[in-house]
């Protein structure tokens, strides 16, 4: 895709999503997009090339991180967080109620 298609904001309606647009809310012109990935195929930065405030140069707008190697880290991540919030929710509501009374 050239610059240009990634701008012009009528070609892309359908297809936006919220982050995308979210990228072209500043109005910056760039010449260049650099994404990349990872050695799964997963983009991890996408830099643009443009003038800012040191010069002409390539700037990184997002990064992008896959902190678990597959979907069982996660869940398992997942479930002790959720235990983690039922048990201090158990406390906090224990602590009202011994201010209450």
């Amino acid at each position: 895709m050239s610059p240009e298609t990634l701008v012009n904001k009528s070609l892309d309606k359908a297809r936006k999503s919220p982050e995308f647009e979210e990228l072209f809310m500043d109005k910056e012109c760039f010449s260049k997009v650099r994404i990349s990935f990872n050695k799964d195929f997963l983009p991890t930065k996408v830099d643009y090339f443009y003038k800012g405030e040191k010069g002409l140069k390539w700037y990184t707008k997002r990064l992008y991180s896959y902190p678990y190697e597959n979907e069982a880290d996660f869940e398992k991540y997942l479930n002790s967080y959720i235990k983690h919030l039922e048990e201090w929710n158990k406390e906090y509501e224990a602590e009202i109620e011994a201010e209450e009374s």
